[in-house]
């Protein structure tokens, strides 16, 4: 896996787990973030990479910083099976 398949894999892995912190729908992100659902669903998926703006609303939409958004400090999604 190359760097940017990792930081990517992270970035999904940590969007998922700070939804399911919070109690959001994917629906519910969204809007609080002005992203399309679909969007949302593709960048949660490792399959997108969001822009620097979307990066910025899902932080604010959170309430982390942008470098939270990236694992630092967020156990793993499967700790939570």
């Amino acid at each position: 896996m190359t760097p940017d398949e990792r930081s990517r894999q992270a970035l999904a892995e940590t969007l998922v787990q700070l939804r399911i912190e919070h109690g959001m729908s994917l629906e519910a992100v969204a809007a609080a973030a002005a992203i399309d659902v679909q969007r949302l669903i593709d960048v949660e998926a490792g399959s997108a990479l969001p822009t620097e703006a979307e990066l910025q609303a899902l932080s604010d939409a959170y309430g982390v910083d942008v470098p939270k958004l990236f694992g630092a400090r967020y156990p793993r999604l499967q700790d939570y099976a």
